[in-house]
């Protein structure tokens, strides 16, 4: 009975792994086109079978989008696809959808150039051929070979289905030589798995032993996986859903914005370049400026030996001056030099001061004499003739 119960909850826990793989497969299968920014297009259809979510939009045989819905009119009978193509790559005006399949039947996309229709005489004179119509919203658009203009995302196309056994048939024969070299193949994989069936057969003993001998404690490991899945149900609520899919919302949102962010970058590029080049000019200009130092520097450094030389033969003679100084009043403290006596001997002072006293008294009369020369010097200037006899015999008043 426990033999029994053991295996049931390990088969459980086995399909219960399985099923979650498949979930968790299934939702990161999705998360690129999160990040793809992309166009939308519609393409209608008279027989879509095979056509669902997931199916391949190709143009020369490279796969550029994927269908996303398919939707019937149930008044017209035509089937409506939807497709989402990332917007690096273009559709063009002298494209078409056509519905491909390989030899096993699986439905694809492709878009091929339309053939041309026979080119009629014109009866009258020639005129040019109209300009094609620009692309909606203005601007400049890259144009395909031939001067196709790009179809404007959201537009509907007229898709067709393509029925060619030819090609059917050389796929199949590809199919048949492939399959020729894959028999090889497949009898080495046949013994190589038999001989891991065996291998595993005895394994598979092995692991008989080894839950007959771990039965308890395996029975304790499943009851602890049944209690952390639950808390991962619990974890994966449908809150949590709600702001993980609001989380990669907003890192599509962020991955649009790049384009802005790019474009400033390359500014602050440019900028960063005009700055090296107002660096570089300064640099030159800074070599330029050392250049004119060293030019006038040179001099100085080629008469460097007679410059020394001058300053040598400059502190020699400051040298000698000092010391003829200091010969000079050296003799100061000695009693019988001229300076020492002249700056403390009491009688020079006093006789000095007796001087300065006499023409301290001196000063006034002697600024009377001064005065009298000024006023007899001015007499003579009025009347130089009081020098001579006539002013002996015809005295003046003596006034001004």
């Amino acid at each position: 009975m426990n033999e029994q119960r053991l295996r049931f909850r390990l088969g459980l826990f086995v399909v219960i792994t399985l099923g979650i793989l498949v979930v968790l497969v299934a939702m990161f299968s999705a998360l690129p086109n999160f990040f793809a920014s992309t166009n939308r297009y519609f393409i209608l259809l008279d027989d879509a079978t095979g056509i669902s979510s997931g199916t391949p939009v190709r143009r020369s045989g490279v796969r550029i989008g994927q269908v996303t819905r398919v939707d019937l009119n149930d008044e017209t009978g035509e089937v409506r696809v939807t497709i989402e193509v990332p917007k690096r790559y273009k559709l063009y005006q002298n494209e078409e959808p056509v519905v491909t399949r390989t030899v096993l039947g699986d439905p694809a996309i492709d878009f091929v150039l339309r053939p041309e229709a026979p080119a009629k005489e014109p009866k009258g004179p020639e005129a040019a051929p109209p300009p094609p119509e620009p692309f909606p919203g203005g601007g400049e658009e890259a144009q395909a070979p031939g001067g196709a203009q790009p179809i404007p995302p959201g537009a509907e196309l007229r898709g067709r289905t393509q029925r060619n056994i030819s090609s059917s048939l050389a796929e199949l024969n590809k199919t048949v030589e492939n399959l020729n070299k894959l028999v090889t193949p497949v009898s080495r994989a046949i013994t190589e798995f038999t001989v891991t069936a065996q291998n595993w057969g005895s394994v598979g003993e092995r692991v008989n032993v080894l839950l007959a001998t771990n039965q308890d404690k395996l029975v304790k490991t499943l009851d602890t996986v049944n209690e952390t899945f639950s808390r991962a149900n619990e974890i994966l609520g449908p809150e949590n859903q709600k702001n993980l899919n609001a989380t990669l919302r907003n890192v599509r949102n962020a991955s649009d914005s790049l384009d802005s962010l790019t474009k400033s970058t390359d500014e602050v590029m440019r900028s960063s370049q005009v700055t090296l080049k107002n660096l570089n000019n300064s640099l030159k200009q800074l070599d330029d400026v050392m250049v004119n130092v060293e030019k006038m520097t040179r001099p100085l450094a080629n008469r460097s030996d007679n410059i020394t030389r001058n300053l040598d033969e400059s502190a020699d003679r400051l040298n000698r001056l000092l010391a003829t100084f200091q010969e000079m009043f050296g003799n100061y403290g000695k009693t019988d030099s001229t300076v020492y006596r002249l700056l403390n001997d009491p009688g020079l002072y006093n006789n000095f001061n007796t001087i300065a006293c006499g023409l301290a008294r001196m000063m006034p009369q002697l600024d009377r004499i001064l005065k009298d020369l000024e006023v007899f010097a001015d007499k003579i200037a009025r009347h130089p003739e009081a020098l001579g006899v006539g002013g002996a015999v015809r005295p003046g008043s003596g006034l001004k």
